[in-house]
């Protein structure tokens, strides 16, 4: 049989199929009309960090209360925890809790700063003790799905002095 073999728009020639590629994890085939050969190339995956800087929000003694992934920082009662949810557009892992106290001046108890998930407390959760102050980092992750509820729960178990929380941030990956 004699005739003229015709290839299929995105195939040039022969030379695109005389290598198979297989792409590794986090890797897609891409054509590249500059070389006209497919190639892989890996995914950016992306992760962005979340939360508020710079609020000094003090939480007074002996309270309980949620503050915003992101925003001002702004403190709320626990019948405000609505308030301060923010919801997640895309499945993610969060990998990582960090916060910072500029002042502590508590000679007994301390600050928990805790991500909340739908209302419920996360594996994510940073502590310090009286009179520390500067920043604690969690260990762990927490997987979250699209639509899920973040926020931030501190409670301050000191029975005398404020304690001020300046910073607080969470990393997630996006998985979806």
């Amino acid at each position: 049989m004699t005739g003229v073999v015709r290839f299929p728009v995105f195939m040039s020639s022969l030379n695109d199929v005389e290598k198979p590629l297989s792409p590794s994890n986090e890797q897609v085939l891409r054509y590249n009309s500059s070389t006209g050969k497919w190639e892989a190339v890996t995914l950016i995956v992306p992760k962005y960090a979340l939360g508020f800087a710079g609020a000094q929000t003090a939480i007074a003694a002996v309270t309980t209360g949620y503050i915003g992934i992101i925003g001002a920082g702004t403190f709320r009662a626990v019948a405000q925890l609505a308030l301060t949810e923010l919801k997640i557009p895309h499945a993610a892992s969060i990998t990582k809790l960090d916060a910072y106290v500029s002042a502590n001046a508590a000679l007994v108890g301390g600050l928990t700063l805790t991500l909340f998930v739908n209302g419920v407390a996360s594996a994510l959760t940073v502590t310090w003790g009286s009179t520390i102050v500067g920043w604690q980092q969690s260990t762990g992750s927490v997987t979250v799905v699209a639509g899920d509820l973040l926020t931030f729960q501190v409670v301050n178990t000191s029975a005398l002095v404020a304690i001020t929380l300046a910073t607080a941030q969470i990393q997630a990956v996006v998985t979806a």
